[in-house]
């Protein structure tokens, strides 16, 4: 049996107390199907989990609050909105983030609308997208192709990669702050502020905190550079 487990850390005790959130003999919420395939748990500062489960034919992210009663957020097939590019979501295999407010940001592709996105879902079930696949990139030419890799800050604000199709670019780093429009933070056109010039080649997110400033892994020119 598969099981996903919190650890509980006990200053006082300087040890952890174990607490099973969820496994393979029990039934998930919303189905009569036993869980399988548990995956990319991930814990807010409320102790809240969030996680990707089987049944196989219909994966979906289910939420465990602290007080233990669990529910089902969305899954596969679940319609997407048509604000956010219409569609169903298909694929939901990527380590999503929660804020403390239970704000859920995840990556998807989709079956029919736009064919996938950067999402964020609130804890009153509302989803929007941050991105779609082929809206207009911001901050220069082309347009988004795909998100896998991001990471969001405790408010809500989240900075991205995306590869870029039919720009000056082949892939950027992106930013869109709590409220506000998506914004370029660099691309692989960008000189790299390094000893010696060079430019960026890829990206990867690493952080995020509230106020916006943003770490990145990059790899410039021939070398590797943080």
């Amino acid at each position: 049996a598969l099981s996903l487990t919190l650890a509980l850390n006990l200053p006082s005790l300087a040890q952890y107390s174990y607490t099973s959130i969820a496994n393979s003999t029990q039934t998930a919420p919303g189905s009569a199907a036993l869980f399988s395939g548990i995956a990319a748990p991930v814990v807010n500062g409320d102790g809240d989990v969030v996680f990707v489960a089987g049944p196989t034919s219909a994966r979906a992210y289910y939420s465990y609050p602290i007080d233990g009663s669990g529910a089902r957020l969305l899954g596969q097939t679940d319609s997407v909105p048509a604000g956010a590019g219409g569609g169903s979501f298909n694929s939901l295999n990527t380590l999503p983030s929660l804020s403390d407010s239970d704000t859920l940001t995840f990556a998807s592709t989709t079956t029919g609308g736009a064919g996938g996105g950067l999402f964020q879902r609130v804890s009153t079930g509302v989803v929007t997208s941050v991105i779609q696949r082929g809206q207009s990139a911001a901050g220069g030419t082309g347009t988004y192709n795909a998100s896998a890799q991001y990471r969001a800050s405790n408010n809500g604000s989240v900075v991205f990669q995306s590869t870029i199709t039919g720009g000056s670019a082949s892939q950027g780093l992106f930013r869109r702050l709590s409220g506000d429009s998506v914004v370029r933070l660099a691309d692989t056109s960008t000189a790299a502020p390094i000893t010696g010039g060079g430019r960026f080649l890829a990206f990867a997110p690493g952080g995020m905190n509230d106020s916006g400033e943003s770490a990145f892994f990059g790899a410039v020119t021939d070398n590797l550079n943080i």
